[in-house]
Order: structure tokens, then sequence, then C-alpha cells
């Protein structure tokens, strides 16, 4: 199994809540492809789901694609408490990708517990005709706003059932 197709497992795993499924895909696929582009930021999601921050915060720093490793970062420090760490992250992301990934940068806010922000930024996201937005019903990163009405209205905008 390539390491693509190890990344789509644990992603699929993950998304289902199947946590150590999850990991163990991510890893494998660290063990074929050390530098396998968002495999860090994805396991690094995974540990902060199982609430094990500095190990996430870790994988976050080994993230090599910059708009995910800003991402990551910027939703761990929040996690463990360091604002100033955090929000130092995410002005460095906004800054990188505004106008390229809207949906990252709305997703380090809902893991960050602000909504506005976040659905703010998803509009933004809709506006760029963002490619991974067809992922967004279900995706953990969004688990904080998911009860939202706004989160349902934005469902229905992408013509996505709930």
């Amino acid at each position: 199994m390539t390491p693509g197709h190890r990344i789509c497992l644990g992603w699929a795993r993950f998304r289902s809540g199947h946590l150590p499924e999850a990991e163990a895909a991510f890893r494998k696929a660290l063990q074929v492809s050390p530098t396998y582009e968002s495999a860090h930021f994805y396991l690094g999601h995974v540990l902060f789901a199982r609430g094990d921050l500095a190990g996430a915060l870790a994988e976050m720093e080994r993230e090599s694609d910059d708009d995910s490793r800003l991402a990551g970062i910027a939703s761990v420090q929040f996690a463990m408490g360091h604002k100033r760490e955090s929000d130092a992250a995410l002005e460095q992301l906004t800054k990188l990708s505004a106008d390229s990934w809207a949906r990252g940068i709305a997703s380090a806010h809902a893991l960050r517990n602000e909504p506005d922000a976040a659905f703010e930024w998803l509009g933004r996201a809709y506006t760029q005709k963002d490619e991974d937005l067809y992922l967004i019903k279900g995706d953990p990163l969004f688990r904080n706003v998911a009860g939202d009405p706004r989160y349902a209205a934005f469902l229905r905008r992408m013509k996505l059932l709930e």
C-alpha cells in the first residue's frame, strides 16, 4: 500500500472516530515516506483528539507543508493554553494563505472555539471555490462548530445533505 493510500485510510479512520487505527495508518505512511506532505499534520490531529497535546505539537512542528504546519501549531498551542504562540502561528497562516487555503484558516479558528471567525473564513473558502470544501461534512476539525446553526446552513449551501 502506498503512503497516499495509507493517508486516505488514516483520514477515513480519523473521521469515523477510530483513533488508534488512524494513528497506525499515519505512522505507517510516515515509516514509508517520512516527508509525505500533510502526514505529520494528520497524525498531529489524531494525537490532539486523543489528548496527547505534546505529541500533537511535535508532529505539527515536523510537518513540511507550511500551511498545514502553521494551522496545526495554531490549534495545538491554543489547546495548550499558549495563546500568544497560537496567535502568532495563526497570523502567519493568514498572511501566507488567505487567498489560497481559507478552509485551513477556518479549521484553526474552529479548533480554537472561535465560531464567528471560523464561519467568516468558511464563507471566504466558498467564494474562493476551495477544493477541499466537499470534505467539510463530518470533518473532525470542525467538531467545535458542528452544533452551530450556521454549520447546517453552510452544509445546505454546499448542497451536502444533513
